[in-house]
């Protein structure tokens, strides 16, 4: 298979080093001359200098290639734009329920889960309809390439599709693990990893083409969505419940 890595730092050297020992044919595209050099010295692959633009794309016969591995793609990078500020609020909670917990404040536990979900999903609409109708102007930030953001739009687009259900999962998940099940909330993370494993690999394997993949996300961000809404709804008031009763440890 002909593989193209844009970008060979730390992650994509390991990439194409793996990758290599797998028999594959592999290009590297790396703008950087020292690493270029050294990568060239000491792995063997065929080496383009340059920035990853439609020039070197030709260069390396990206077109002819069966997949297109960005070892920092803009996608991804976009995708943290979401991602991080969803966990810092999710995150940032956490002491605030697990204080109230502990002093079986349970109402005010109640209605801080009802503002954390508020917020992370008045977020997480507005990027989406930013993902959805001004993706270009994100694009333009990583390059002025006319066919790299045409595709950039096109991954943003999908890849975007299930951050709504992708913050219920967020948010739940951190909640119970705040409220002293992190059992739950691991098996919820796990499940999600695991799903998204699998379409990554089937989608592709199905004969849909290597952009496929981009559409793993937003089917394991709605099946973790769901998975999470399920779990919380089950384990949040019973919960709430027991400790209320009890006044004890709720993990046990």
């Amino acid at each position: 298979m002909k593989i193209v890595i844009v970008g060979a730092g730390k992650v994509g050297y390991a990439i194409a080093e793996q990758l290599l020992l797998e028999g594959h044919d592999i290009t590297v595209i790396e703008s950087d001359p020292t690493r270029a050099e050294y990568i060239s010295s000491t792995l063997d692959v065929i080496v383009v200098e340059g920035k990853a633009n439609v020039d070197q794309m030709r260069i390396a016969n990206v077109g002819s290639a069966d997949l297109l591995i960005a070892a920092a793609t803009i996608t991804q990078s976009y995708m943290q734009l979401i991602t991080m500020p969803l966990l810092g609020l999710t995150g940032g909670t956490q002491p605030l329920l697990s204080f109230n917990l502990g002093a079986s404040a349970l109402e005010r536990i109640r209605r801080g889960m009802r503002v954390i979900l508020k917020f992370g999903l008045l977020f997480t609409s507005t990027m989406f309809v930013a993902s959805q109708f001004l993706p270009s102007l994100f694009a333009r930030v990583f390059t002025d390439d006319p066919t790299l953001i045409a595709a950039a739009v096109r991954a943003i687009r999908v890849y975007t599709l299930g951050v709504l259900p992708m913050t219920l999962q967020y948010c739940f998940v951190d909640a119970l693990t705040a409220l002293g099940v992190p059992h739950v909330s691991m098996s919820l993370s796990l499940a999600r990893k695991l799903n998204m494993t699998l379409w990554t690999i089937l989608l592709p394997a199905l004969g849909l083409g290597a952009f496929s993949a981009f559409c793993a996300e937003p089917i394991a961000d709605l099946c973790a969505g769901i998975l999470s809404t399920v779990a919380f709804r089950k384990t949040f008031e019973p919960l709430l419940t027991r400790r209320g009763m009890t006044g004890g440890e709720i993990g046990r």
